[in-house]
């Protein structure tokens, strides 16, 4: 898969310009309308790195995900490094009385694991789902889930078949998690038909529980 680099800022994407549209991003981080009250459950997109850029959950999960999904539930996009402007966030839903899904992609997926560990002991993550989830840290066997999680569904490219695809590439060398025994559920993904699953396919991957998140 060949990417097209496209930097998108607030000023050349109308959505961004929302009042009560909910928008994470790293240090350029978008102010949130603290006018904006919870109500409903709270979904968050977390992007991998880059994702900002070339958009895999926030053009191809998160903008589709929302406009099919805006009245039923809140929801919201963060980049990886957003992780303390994610744990506010949750708070503030969790305070009033409203569920949490997490969804995270790559490092957005590590990123969304960490959230789910700095609220440990405050509040439950009604789903976690990690897509294809990289980090440095831990192979994925042997990544505990956290005791606020109720239920962690895990997709993941089997890498002992995949090819050498730019994507797959960046996955092997940033540290793929892989099956993780402590996840509830492991869907492992290979091909879609003739054509690869590669590790940049993120809509692809979230189609395989996107119904369950809906639900939530």
């Amino acid at each position: 898969m060949i990417f097209k680099k496209k930097i998108i800022t607030p000023d050349k994407i109308d959505w961004y310009q929302e009042p009560q549209q909910l928008v994470l991003q790293d240090a350029r981080q978008l102010p949130l309308d603290n006018n904006y009250q919870p109500r409903h459950t709270l979904v968050v997109f977390i992007g991998g790195a880059m994702d900002d850029v070339y958009g895999p959950v926030l053009q191809g999960v998160f903008i589709p995900y929302r406009l099919r999904n805006a009245q039923q539930q809140d929801i919201a996009y963060a980049t990886h490094g957003s992780v303390r402007a994610i744990v506010e966030l949750v708070g503030r839903w969790h305070k009033a009385g409203k569920k949490i899904v997490l969804v995270g992609h790559s490092w957005g997926a590590n990123s969304a694991m960490r959230v789910a560990r700095n609220l440990e002991t405050t509040c439950q993550i009604e789903l976690l789902v990690t897509l294809d989830a990289v980090s440095r840290r831990l192979p994925g066997k042997q990544i505990h889930k956290p005791g606020t999680v109720k239920q962690w569904l895990n997709i993941y490219i089997d890498y002992r078949k995949a090819s050498m695809e730019y994507s797959n590439t960046v996955a092997r060398l940033g540290g793929y998690w892989g099956y993780c025994r402590h996840a509830d559920e492991n869907i492992r993904l290979s091909r879609d038909g003739a054509e690869e699953v590669t590790h940049a396919q993120a809509a692809r991957m979230f189609r395989e529980v996107a119904d369950r998140v809906q639900v939530v």
